[in-house]
């Protein structure tokens, strides 16, 4: 589905990935399909770059070296924000977890990155993964 791929160049993304290879390919990536991407590799700065700038979408690792990634999503959960929260750690409590704190969507990795572009079509549409929280 490439609901907006002729709109995607004015379309913002934090990428917040610890991993450095990670997140170089999957910068690129996102580059690739012609969005403008962000990236960091701890809270500290993504929340910096959260309180200075706009994004569209934010994508972020949740283990990450300086602290849990939940607070990126937190402090999203009021906005129109979408947030994309990649990791490892799949498990039942983990998911609800990150549903309750705001997240629109989980990525289990390892992930094929068309995965993700699929994703972020269908979020800057307006489709959302979760319900709200109450």
């Amino acid at each position: 589905m490439m609901v907006l791929d002729a709109a995607m160049q004015a379309i913002q993304i934090l990428l917040v990935e610890d991993n450095g290879i990670l997140n170089k390919v999957m910068a690129c990536y996102l580059v690739g399909m012609g969005l403008q991407v962000t990236t960091a590799r701890t809270v500290e700065r993504a929340m910096y770059l959260l309180h200075n700038q706009c994004f569209d979408v934010l994508v972020t690792d949740m283990h990450l070296p300086d602290n849990c990634g939940i607070g990126l999503v937190r402090l999203l959960r009021d906005s129109s924000t979408p947030v994309v929260v990649m990791t490892a750690e799949d498990t039942v409590f983990f998911r609800e977890q990150v549903r309750h704190a705001g997240a629109a969507v989980f990525l289990e990795k390892p992930f094929p990155l068309v995965s993700l572009k699929r994703i972020l079509n269908r979020l800057l549409a307006g489709y959302r993964y979760f319900p709200s929280s109450p």
